[in-house]
């Protein structure tokens, strides 16, 4: 960092290097961060304005997939978060005034570690979704996210991140430079293939998200080519279907019928317990009817109601389909959302998009580490391949599940990351259905 702050200088830039870690000095263009977010925006405050912020990602974090909220990845993460959100604001506004900017650093192998998955840092992926999302959010602003090789000493690798500072190419959000070349990820269209996967007795896909929705469409789609074995964990349970609900189809008959019955308990009848219990009745419903669907067709399906970023996930390995199992496949489906605008992002709802899809699948992969995976599919999504305004942390943590899967190319185990779209009845609302249509992303049909 004191490289970097050097080149700007000679560039005529002053920088005031914000340290999150390690003890206070003399020097006034240092500063030691506050210990939380009022604190930063007292400094950013006090400090300000300025015209940019470039985050250095530590070169120390390893590329293990991080498994708490608790773990140093993390924390660093939620530093960038709060850096986004206390700076975009007026980095927006004071670019009608000059160019201003928002730029990351990592050093993983010099192509945002897609060229050499030994050296994807998983975390580092999270920097490329928050910054093409910033870019979305705030256009006025020169945002990028710029990968460059281990090997570049630190004050070259200054000299070329101040480079990019000036680099003309507004549009560019992500860029890795190796010393001799610049590498950007691009987009190539490939012709849909019908070969399918060959049933096999012997082997278990174990799919997490659930038993319904969009999980369970890709559940029947498989089991449509072949006889299969499935274990589905999801954290909806499979329960018997009450008496007062039988023969009702309609939302309005449900709740009614379910009005009626929970006023004979001992427990305050609310709006939203009546809700609850009316989406516990279909969700039962629904799996029940994927387990005969999937047995018509020949194929086996247990159901267990677990959340995969709980310790009980610890148990996992002593199931019986897993214990008799002699090849095992990941489908990887859990997610969440907790949409807000930068500006507005609460930084502890990082957690809550994380947990699913970050946290729960260290957690299974720790839980089966004697059993190794035949083939791993993670479900990523476009908001981290392309940024999606509101959906800062969600595009960070599916840029870290396309890192994860570069990561293993490397480990003989074939990982892939799936960047769906949005899907229709998926976890989409009709605003966010509507943020896609205008930005011209078409809806995936479930049919």
């Amino acid at each position: 960092i004191q490289s970097l702050q050097k080149t700007l200088k000679n560039k005529g830039v002053d920088a005031v290097w914000l340290r999150f870690e390690g003890r206070a000095t003399k020097n006034a263009q240092q500063l030691v961060a506050g210990k939380d977010e009022a604190e930063l925006k007292q400094q950013f405050e006090e400090q300000g304005p300025f015209d940019g912020v470039i985050y250095v990602h530590p070169k120390t974090i390893d590329n293990a997939l991080p498994a708490a909220e608790s773990d140093a990845s993390v924390q660093w993460l939620k530093r960038l978060l709060t850096l986004a959100k206390l700076s975009i604001t007026s980095l927006t506004a004071r670019a009608i005034e000059g160019r201003t900017l928002f730029v990351t650093l990592s050093r993983m192998d010099g192509g945002l570690g897609y060229r050499d998955g030994s050296l994807a840092t998983v975390a580092a992926g999270a920097l490329s979704g928050l910054v093409k999302t910033f870019a979305a959010e705030a256009p006025p602003v020169f945002a990028r996210a710029v990968d460059i090789a281990p090997g570049i000493d630190d004050a070259a690798a200054a000299d070329l991140l101040v480079q990019e500072r000036f680099d003309a190419r507004h549009g560019t959000t992500e860029i890795g430079l190796d010393g001799h070349s610049r590498w950007k990820p691009t987009i190539d269209v490939i012709s849909s293939s019908d070969a399918q996967i060959a049933a096999d007795p012997d082997e278990l896909f174990i799919f997490t998200g659930g038993a319904r929705g969009v999980t369970a469409d890709c559940v029947m789609a498989l089991a449509a080519s072949g006889p299969r074995r499935f274990l589905l964990l999801g954290r909806s349970a499979l329960e018997a279907e009450p008496a007062w609900a039988a023969g009702l189809a309609t939302d309005a008959q449900l709740k009614g019928a379910a009005l009626v019955a929970l006023r004979e308990g001992s427990a305050p009848v609310t709006p939203k317990l009546i809700d609850q219990t009316v989406r516990g009745v279909l969700a039962s419903r629904e799996i029940r009817e994927l387990l005969a669907a999937l047995e018509k067709l020949g194929s086996h399906a247990s159901c267990l109601s677990l959340d995969i970023s709980s310790p009980a996930i610890a148990s996992l390995g002593a199931h019986p389909e897993i214990v008799n199992a002699k090849k095992i496949s990941l489908v990887h489906g859990a997610g969440a959302l907790a949409d807000a605008a930068i500006a507005q992002k609460k930084i502890a709802d990082m957690d809550r998009v994380f947990t699913p899809k970050i946290f729960g699948l260290a957690g299974l992969i720790k839980a089966l580490a004697d059993k190794p995976f035949h083939r791993v599919v993670l479900f990523s999504s476009v908001a981290g391949l392309f940024g999606n305004p509101g959906q800062a942390d969600y595009a960070m943590a599916n840029d870290m599940l396309n890192r994860f899967a570069a990561s293993q190319s490397t480990k003989g185990t074939d990982v892939r990351a799936i960047n769906w779209g949005p899907w229709l009845g998926g976890m989409v609302t009709p605003e966010i259905r509507e943020i896609f249509m205008k930005r011209g992303v078409p809806i995936i049909p479930r049919d």
